[in-house]
């Protein structure tokens, strides 16, 4: 599992695009990462609130999205991915209306607005 998320040589070059698509993003939030260690990408980044939750659900994706690129045999790259979290974003979108908590979710997706 270590391999497959953190040692890869194509998956390094992953979360390293991750992260500078994170600090482009979040000029403006107090949560600037300047790298993310194995123990971050394992078991995410200990911190409260919404910055944190986006960044960690951020981490949980783009693992889920490795595995994914495995099992069809491809690289993970970044504009898959941002693919992924578009299409993860608008889902939510439409679970949060449902449920009349779309201010909750705006401000969870605005840390990478």
């Amino acid at each position: 599992m270590v391999h497959l998320f953190v040692d890869c040589v194509h998956v390094d070059n992953f979360w390293n695009d991750l992260l500078r698509m994170w600090q482009e993003k979040n000029t403006v939030h107090n949560v600037m990462i300047e790298s993310l260690s194995a123990k971050n990408i394992l078991f995410g980044i200990l911190g409260r609130g919404w910055e944190y939750k986006m960044l960690n659900h951020l981490i949980l994706l783009g693992k889920k999205y490795i595995d994914f690129a495995r099992v069809k045999g491809r690289k993970p790259n970044i504009r898959e991915f941002k693919c992924r979290i578009d299409f993860v974003k608008k889902m939510e979108e439409g679970i949060a209306s449902g449920k009349g908590k779309l201010e909750k979710h705006n401000l969870k997706w605005s840390y990478l607005i």
